[in-house]
């Protein structure tokens, strides 16, 4: 099949289909053999299809205003927001809505995933970048490339990220197993390809000894990205996540030690 002349609907159904397989399981890089087409090319698809933070999608105006109205009702009021309530708030029917996602986690999921496809383009286009560098450089730009989009994120005015910001937060926060496999179903994938970046850049580390100093990593990420106000709170005004680039010019040297601490 010749790629470069493919249409953008034939590569969003790509997209789709490998979305699809990874959520069942498969990983990304299974589900790209699959369908005969490289992982860097997956990603460029996914970077190319957005276009301001807004991933160009399939979806009927319907199910998009669905999705706005709930990722917007979750964020602020819980996961204990009904889909009644929900079909009320959009001006549809219960049946439009079991029509398009049948039961709640269905939705929570099409909202994770839909919201991670867009928080993964910065993500995985600072990732490629810094995957390309041969230099010492490089495990400060592979640590930029996880934190930075989401310490932009958990600041952001912008209506769409900050309601799913909060969102997301709720799904993180929730210890019921089915809403932590829904997160788990989107964002596997994304610890798969940082955990390989890590290692890569830290050879030397045992796969144990890397998992260790990933779940370290990851838990000060949901620490400071989570609730900014309660960081500002907890040290009495001294940490303020305010500025990204600040923030993360903060963070990067204890990062660093964390990834290369000696165990």
């Amino acid at each position: 099949m010749n790629r470069s002349q493919l249409s953008k609907a034939d590569k969003l159904q790509i997209l789709h289909d490998i979305d699809k397989r990874a959520s069942n399981a498969m990983s990304v890089i299974e589900a790209c053999k699959k369908l005969s087409i490289s992982q860097p090319t997956y990603y460029r698809w996914r970077r190319e299809l957005t276009s301001k933070n807004k991933v160009v999608s399939p979806v009927s105006k319907t199910a998009q205003k669905i999705l706005d109205t709930a990722e917007a009702m979750y964020g602020p009021y819980g996961l204990k927001v009904s889909l009644r309530d929900i079909a009320k708030e959009a001006g549809v029917s219960m049946g439009t809505i079991k029509y398009h996602f049948n039961t709640r986690n269905d939705l929570l999921y099409s909202i994770t995933t839909r919201g991670e496809h867009q928080f993964s383009a910065e993500r995985f286009g600072l990732l490629d970048k810094a995957e390309s560098k041969k230099s010492q450089s490089a495990l400060k730009d592979i640590i930029t490339a996880y934190y930075l989009p989401a310490l932009k994120a958990a600041v952001s005015q912008k209506k769409d990220v900050s309601n799913y910001h909060r969102f997301l937060n709720r799904l993180i926060q929730n210890t019921d197993a089915e809403i932590q496999e829904i997160v788990h179903r989107c964002y596997n994938n994304t610890h798969k390809r940082f955990i390989y970046a890590f290692s890569c850049a830290l050879p030397k580390l045992s796969q144990e000894d890397l998992s260790w100093r990933y779940m370290a990593f990851t838990g000060v990420f949901f620490s400071i990205t989570q609730n900014p106000i309660r960081i500002s709170l907890i040290t009495n005004g001294k940490v303020k996540i305010q500025d990204p680039d600040i923030a993360m010019h903060k963070l990067l040297p204890i990062l660093l030690s964390i990834m290369k601490a000696k165990g």
